[in-house]
């Protein structure tokens, strides 16, 4: 057994506190305070990394240190914590750990509750929901419940939520310069602020055409939308000073000039250059931008293309990897998934964060691949990375099974 002794900042309730006692209940460890071995969270007795995230562990015959620079640091001790558990033999691992992640908000979307303990023990540091349960259908109170449940867990660990939907604006289409509109979306980020969480407001393939009062009145997007969302967003934030907000545009990706952008120049008189002149200069700049490289689907990224991103939206782009299947977007489990080969080097520092287009369960393993890589480029090692994750996700040697399979 052992005992837990807290610092003043973490209580006995707390999220990760519970999650440790539960997992050593399952290892067969129990907890007694008057144990010899000691468990101690935050106490001060260890420093963390001066770093976002960064944490330490410190393991001898007597005792586990557990320090976090910040909450998710905290998280991410207890986590590591429960990972050098020797569940055969019901002990630990005699080591010292000090630590911090190369990229933060480390994420992938169709992240829902049951793929918290994934987002965990894979420290990704942020959930997205892409469609929440209210698109299409409206926010009704069982959905909106849903949803926040959603935000408040990932919260209670220190991990950030996105919540994205596009029937705020898009499905079906309200025009912006109605007042309504602009009531029924501050209602709508109000919930998600006051639950912990990031609405993503998504204005991607279905934005065009706009609505008809907003075409008389404004003409096009550029016109109107960049200035919206800013008026929004700083109304949200009148109440609650931590809100945050993504935005997905129009024109997504480049430098490459596609096709698609030609269409919509013509059919819609939305000029991409103007649309984004306007997000550089209209869009209040603590907004993340979603970009996703330099084409529609981007496997490898320069720093000349996050620099291009970087000058045409104002800022760090939030980088969308569309399809990050080797199969034409299909995952299988046992892929050796190249992340670091696609990302220039210093991608956290290009980047406001990161996140893979993808779903839970199908594609786990390839999120698990994916946090390794974030967490540590320069020690990524993929075939190594799969190994653990499959092996972790269904029990040792499920690695070799799939893979002769394949």
């Amino acid at each position: 057994g052992a005992a837990l002794v807290l610092g003043k900042d973490i209580k006995e309730d707390d999220a990760r506190v519970k999650m440790l006692k539960a997992k050593f209940a399952r290892f067969g460890i129990t907890f007694d305070a008057k144990a010899p071995f000691a468990i101690r969270i935050n106490t001060g007795e260890i420093e963390a990394p001066a770093k976002p995230e960064g944490y330490a562990v410190r393991i001898t015959k007597e005792g586990a240190l557990l320090q976090g620079r910040d909450m998710l640091g905290t998280t991410w001790a207890v986590v590591s914590l429960i990972q050098l558990v020797d569940q055969q033999k019901k002990s630990l691992r005699i080591c010292s750990v000090s630590d911090w992640p190369d990229v933060l908000m480390r994420c992938h979307t169709m992240t829902f509750r049951h793929g918290l303990e994934i987002d965990l023990f894979c420290k990704l540091d942020c959930g997205c929901q892409q469609s929440m349960k209210t698109l299409y259908f409206g926010d009704t109170p069982i959905r909106k419940l849903v949803e926040e449940q959603a935000i408040r867990l990932h919260r209670a660990f220190g991990l950030d939520y996105m919540a994205g939907d596009r029937s705020q604006t898009m499905y079906p289409k309200f025009p912006l310069t109605s007042e309504r509109t602009f009531q029924r979306n501050l209602e709508h980020c109000s919930w998600i602020a006051a639950a912990g969480g990031i609405p993503y407001i998504l204005h991607d393939d279905s934005r065009h055409p706009l609505h008809p009062q907003d075409v008389e009145r404004n003409g096009n997007a550029a016109n109107q939308d960049m200035k919206y969302f800013t008026r929004l967003y700083r109304a949200v934030k009148e109440k609650y000073p931590d809100f945050r907000m993504n935005f997905g545009p129009v024109f997504y990706w480049g430098p490459y000039y596609s096709p698609g952008f030609k269409t919509l120049e013509k059919k819609y008189n939305e000029p991409w250059d103007k649309y984004n002149e306007a997000i550089k200069k209209e869009l209040d700049p603590e907004i993340m931008v979603t970009w996703t490289g330099y084409r529609l689907i981007t496997y490898d990224n320069l720093k000349s293309d996050t620099d291009w991103a970087f000058n045409a939206f104002g800022r760090k782009p939030f980088y969308w990897q569309n399809r990050p299947g080797l199969h034409n977007g299909d995952v299988y489990p046992a892929d050796v998934m190249p992340w670091t080969e696609w990302y220039c080097e210093g991608w956290g520092t290009n980047v406001s964060g990161n996140v893979v287009n993808s779903g839970l369960p199908s594609r786990a393993s390839m999120c698990m691949t994916m946090g390794d890589a974030l967490w540590n480029m320069k020690g990524y090692k993929a075939a190594e990375s799969v190994r653990r994750a499959l092996d972790a996700l269904a029990g040792s040697g499920f690695h070799d099974i799939v893979k002769a399979a394949g």
